[in-house]
């Protein structure tokens, strides 16, 4: 799904530079393509991590999706914004005492447990409150996702329960007197591209779902699966087709019949940047061009301290030159920050440039603003806005460098 440039041309032509661009009916589309082919017990949670603007809260919640959060801050932010504590899920390791006694004060969906020790943690909070609290095991699988971009399970990890260790859990299940082990959380990879390996890992989350029950002697009513379904960033025809994976999906929760026919099963799928990536733009402008040797540099505002993922995971983003030139160049594109990490393309066939001429970077709706290094260098903040429902506003200010160090200014003179 590529953002619609042009239907927001003359916005971008008229805006301050840099910023980032978001379109709301994409972020609902995909929702619903999930929504429209997968198995109906499907249960769509938004993973927060990869945008968590307080706007994308609400969109979402008013669709009717969960929200899968990871740190007292998105816990916070969601119920500011009147998400119900039940489409709640808490996942991420080394939780704090804080984030986790917000989560049972409000008696959230469930809380995913990273470690026996966390479990130990929960029940002593829930039983300081008198309260009973959910949660799901999050259990690091033996299995891996092969071909994606990172693995999240299948060896040492710091996320999850070990497969291995659910001996070491039973022993321990007596213990627990507040907590209720209501189901499984498996997130065992991420921007995975290959249909057959999603269908995979659905078949080896229910495997790993009877195992944990056999083992530790429990029935559940909720397995949490971390998607991972990936984005064609590079736009080569590599898009996930969703009504090919609803399709196979139906006939693995058919052979599954038994767990998912149980009263009130519930099969939360968490998505990220499936959902919001390709919502987003990062839209900037040419300040200089140069020749080094026999390299072309084209140099632009902004650079990495806004936008870190493709330097991050070496992940090229779309670039898209918003002018009419016919002519092409092979060039490397960087931003103002002294490091030699900060390019958004290497050695790429784009249309030729002039300074002036505006780019913008595709699926940038996903891990962009809040995953980027924002105060290197004291650059300006880029701006956030949002278009939705025939309107375009800002939903978050830009900050210059006198905002960045006045916050400093003002702490300073409290101790000199």
């Amino acid at each position: 799904m590529r953002f619609p440039t042009n239907k927001y041309i003359e916005f971008i032509k008229n805006t301050k530079k840099p910023f980032f661009l978001y379109d709301g009916e994409i972020l609902e589309k995909k929702y619903k393509l999930i929504k429209d082919n997968f198995p109906e017990e499907i249960d769509v949670f938004f993973s927060m991590k990869a945008n968590p603007n307080i706007n994308f809260i609400k969109i979402f919640k008013n669709i009717g999706a969960g929200l899968e959060i990871a740190s007292v801050g998105e816990l916070t932010a969601c119920l500011k914004m009147g998400v119900n504590p039940k489409k709640i899920v808490f996942a991420g390791p080394a939780k704090s005492i804080e984030g986790l006694t917000l989560a049972v004060e409000n008696s959230i969906y469930s809380i995913n447990i990273e470690s026996i020790q966390e479990l130990k943690r929960v029940d002593k909070i829930a039983e300081k409150l008198n309260k009973k609290q959910v949660v799901n095991l999050r259990i690091n699988p033996k299995f891996k996702i092969e071909n994606s971009l990172l693995q999240m399970g299948g060896g040492a990890m710091k996320f999850g329960i070990d497969e291995d260790q659910l001996i070491e859990l039973k022993e321990e299940m007596n213990s627990f007197k507040n907590i209720i082990i209501d189901g499984i959380h498996v997130f065992a990879a991420s921007q995975i591209l290959k249909e057959e390996l999603i269908i995979e890992y659905f078949e080896n989350a229910f495997k790993l779902l009877r195992k944990v029950e056999n083992t530790i002697g429990i029935k559940v009513k909720t397995i949490d699966i971390g998607s991972g379904f990936g984005i064609d960033y590079e736009k080569k025809n590599n898009e996930l087709n969703m009504v090919s994976i609803g399709k196979n999906l139906k006939d693995v929760f058919n052979k599954n019949r038994d767990i998912l026919d149980r009263d009130n099963f519930k099969v939360i799928l968490e998505s990220g940047r499936y959902l919001s990536a390709e919502s987003g733009v990062y839209v900037t402008e040419v300040t200089d061009i140069k020749t080094s040797i026999d390299k072309k540099f084209v140099l632009v505002k902004g650079g990495i301290n806004h936008l870190l993922r493709p330097a991050l995971i070496k992940h090229s983003h779309k670039i898209e030159v918003l002018n009419e030139n016919i002519e092409n160049d092979v060039v490397s594109i960087g931003g103002q920050l002294c490091t030699g990490l900060d390019f958004f393309a290497i050695d790429q066939i784009l249309p030729k440039m002039e300074i002036g001429d505006i780019i913008t970077i595709l699926d940038a709706g996903a891990y962009g603003y809040s995953e980027s290094m924002l105060y290197f260098l004291s650059h300006d903040f880029p701006s956030e806005y949002l278009a939705y429902k025939t309107e375009i506003n800002m939903i978050r200010k830009s900050k210059n460098s006198i905002d960045i160090i006045n916050e400093q200014i003002e702490l300073s003179e409290l101790i000199i």
